[in-house]
């Protein structure tokens, strides 16, 4: 397992995220992994190495390779428990930025 990391240190993680992704200019999705990383979300998930595996969440380096569109990833991150994950938690996030994180997973398609 992977020690666990302060948001503030996830949050330095950003520009690289976006260098290796390949989404440095696109600010919407640079936002949201920034809500990413500050919400607590490397808490149960993975993204490039940072965070952790804790209740078997994925790995969200290549979400926007999944087929899902921004709308779906919004609709899942805003209540989770309406697909079937009891133990992802709503986190009330508005709907920018629901937009935003949605955004940042859908430019997430591996590392460049």
């Amino acid at each position: 397992m992977l020690p666990e990391a302060l948001a503030s240190e996830v949050v330095q993680a950003v520009p690289t995220w976006a260098a290796r992704e390949g989404f440095e200019n696109n600010a919407e999705a640079i936002a949201g992994a920034k809500i990413f990383a500050s919400s607590g979300c490397t808490a149960c998930h993975t993204y490039l190495g940072t965070g952790s595996s804790n209740q078997g969440a994925p790995d969200l380096s290549n979400e926007g390779t999944r087929g899902k569109s921004k709308q779906q990833l919004a609709d899942y991150i805003k209540d989770p428990s309406k697909f079937g994950n009891n133990v992802m938690p709503k986190f009330g996030f508005s709907d920018e930025q629901l937009n935003q994180l949605a955004t940042f997973l859908d430019a997430s398609k591996g590392p460049k």
